[in-house]
């Protein structure tokens, strides 16, 4: 499920890219493919979007 998110942030298809890269959407995928707790350690560590780098 990895590859496909991947495959979905690189899209060529410019609004398909820019959706994936929405905070909401973010979320979902990390909760879809079961990696809340590294959600939550990038967020902590200030790599993540609410911090905006």
């Amino acid at each position: 499920m990895n590859k496909a998110f991947d495959k979905v942030l690189r899209s060529e298809n410019v609004t398909l890219a820019e959706s994936a890269c929405n905070p909401f959407h973010i979320a979902q995928m990390w909760l879809a493919i079961d990696k809340i707790n590294d959600l939550f350690t990038t967020f902590y560590n200030g790599q993540g979007f609410m911090t905006g780098s």
